[in-house]
């Protein structure tokens, strides 16, 4: 077995860092100029004076009409696996498993390639080729266009020098002796000759504008994500496992296709599927299967790695395969050593999901009518802030307490007995019109600082919170089970967040002061999105505590 990675604690740092903010926001052109604590390195954003460049003075810089949008034409090879160092504001790091697109021009003359840095998005780069596959790129290159971010919204164009990174001083600076890196084609492959050579983004004075790359190697992925043929059928089998980050008990509904020896497993993420091989009671799904790709804010390419976690869970190894014990007659495969996550590529660590200890067995699910759902918490509508919220339980029971297969589960929500549709107008993470809200939904894959998870339609602990735009009295929530075109639905749950106060511990008690905390129990000045404890200190030293949803 490799060693797969250290300090295990922060196995989800880089997915969530992923995305912190659910819109698009202006760029600001503002460097960093200190080294951050850790290991990560921080160069300045250009220094106090622009540095000269390499550009002819009697030769005019490139405009935003040269700038190439447009995809170029020629034979694409799309989502190339892309790995690199790049710098993401100032910030650098190693960049693995990245979809990027290259075009060759018909006369295999030219070579472009979109988006130089692989966390930010720009126009296309191009090189001359020539017979032998060697390809130089000659810059300054325009290829971004940025809007001030103040009220007078001037435009100014942005461009791809070759630069020199400073690891002593920390800066990046326009190369003086040459603005040309070489790369090779050799068909599959696109490749820096010289690996140190960096394509920086800078303004027309050389300033460097935070984003960059160094290394970049583009691969043609041969990889094909498995899937069980359309004709084979499927059984619902329950994944227990323990979540890597509460260390608390989970669980979903997977798929598992059986084809002779061939066993897949499906549903666990996303439409992904792996396949394994049943051999004398056991099952052995082999490691760094490829999946598919994925787009958060930038197309990535996963792949499901196995691994196993020491006992301090402070590190964890590759295995060959992920393996189970199959038990046929009991409809179980289970598994105490093994984990698996999916991740960003198979050579370094980015993880989406980890499932920690896999368990399964085969369900026996119902259809019926599910059980009254139960409202916990709800935020009356404020008039300033625009918004109320509420919290409901999580339940996959019929109404006479048997299993219900969560995949067919939805919630319906209704405000004064209106149905509401959630539309995309007022909840920006939507793409779509929904009135089903499916059990558990996400809108979002970020993690806020209460540990929600999710910005609109978020989760925490079983409860599944919703943001709620417009004006109300009464809310109402009916649980549906969702059978083909057959609908069974509860009884509805109504809750009227104006009658819930706070209740008098003594009369004539006075409040002495409130303050709030988050579910970690650290004091906040100001509660935003998400589950907090507010907490009445009154004047005869008694405490009332009472959750909030903000």
């Amino acid at each position: 077995m490799n060693r797969f990675y250290t300090a295990i604690a922060l196995l989800l740092a880089s997915a969530t860092t992923w995305a912190q903010t659910p819109a698009a926001a202006p760029l600001q052109w503002a460097g960093n100029d200190t080294q951050a604590n850790g290991a990560t390195t921080v160069y300045q954003a250009g220094a106090d004076t622009p540095a000269k460049t390499v550009w002819k003075a009697d030769t005019a810089l490139p405009g935003a009409s040269d700038i190439i949008t447009d995809q170029p034409e020629g034979t694409l090879y799309q989502d190339m696996y892309r790995t690199c160092t790049g710098f993401n504001d100032g910030y650098e790091k190693t960049f693995d498993a990245y979809a990027a697109d290259v075009v060759i021009s018909k006369d295999k003359k030219k070579v472009y390639i979109k988006n130089f840095c692989p966390v930010f998005s720009t126009g296309w780069i191009v090189g001359d080729m020539d017979e032998t596959g060697l390809v130089e790129f000659k810059f300054p290159q325009a290829v971004y266009l940025a809007t001030s971010s103040d009220d007078s919204e001037e435009q100014e164009v942005n461009y791809a020098y070759k630069m020199i990174v400073d690891d002593v001083n920390l800066k990046i600076t326009v190369d003086q002796t040459t603005q040309t890196v070489q790369f090779r084609w050799d068909g599959s492959k696109l490749a820096q000759v010289n690996a140190t050579d960096c394509i920086a983004l800078a303004s027309a004075a050389g300033k460097f504008r935070g984003y960059g790359s160094v290394n970049n190697v583009f691969s043609v992925v041969t990889d094909v994500p498995v899937k069980p043929s359309a004709d084979l059928k499927s059984q619902i089998y329950k994944m227990t496992y323990t979540d890597y980050l509460t260390q608390k008990a989970a669980s979903k509904n997977v798929k598992l296709v059986f084809d002779g020896n061939n066993v897949y497993m499906g549903g666990f993420y996303s439409n992904y599927w792996i396949k394994g091989t049943l051999t004398g009671g056991k099952v052995s799904f082999p490691n760094k299967q490829y999946l598919g790709t994925e787009t958060i804010i930038q197309k990535i390419h996963e792949y499901m790695i196995a691994f196993q976690i020491d006992a301090n869970r402070e590190n964890a190894d590759f295995v060959d395969n992920l393996v189970f014990d199959y038990d046929a007659a009991a409809g179980t495969m289970t598994n105490s050593t093994l984990s698996f996550a999916v991740n960003q590529g198979y050579t370094q660590f980015g993880v989406n999901q980890i499932y920690e200890l896999p368990s399964l067995a085969k369900t026996d699910y119902v259809i019926a009518d599910p059980a009254k759902p139960v409202i916990v918490e709800a935020h009356a509508y404020d008039a300033t802030e625009k918004y109320g919220a509420m919290a409901y339980e999580l339940s996959n029971l019929s109404v006479d307490g048997k299993e219900m297969n969560t995949d067919d589960i939805y919630y319906n929500v209704y405000l004064d007995g209106v149905l509401q549709t959630f539309t995309p107008a007022s909840y920006q993470c939507l793409s779509a019109d929904m009135t089903d809200v499916p059990y558990g939904f996400i809108d979002y894959q970020v993690t806020q600082s209460t540990g929600v998870v999710g910005y609109d339609f978020a989760l925490y602990e079983g409860l599944q919170q919703i943001y709620l735009y417009k004006d109300f009295k009464k809310i109402g929530l009916k649980a549906v089970y969702v059978d083909g075109a057959n609908r069974y639905e509860s009884e509805l749950a109504e809750y009227d967040p104006t009658a819930i106060r706070l209740t008098q511990l003594a009369d004539g008690s006075d409040v002495k002061s409130v303050y709030y905390t988050d579910l970690s129990g650290r004091k906040v000045a100001s509660p935003v999105h998400g589950l907090y404890l507010k907490t009445v200190v009154y004047a005869d030293g008694q405490t009332q505590t009472v959750k909030i949803l903000k």
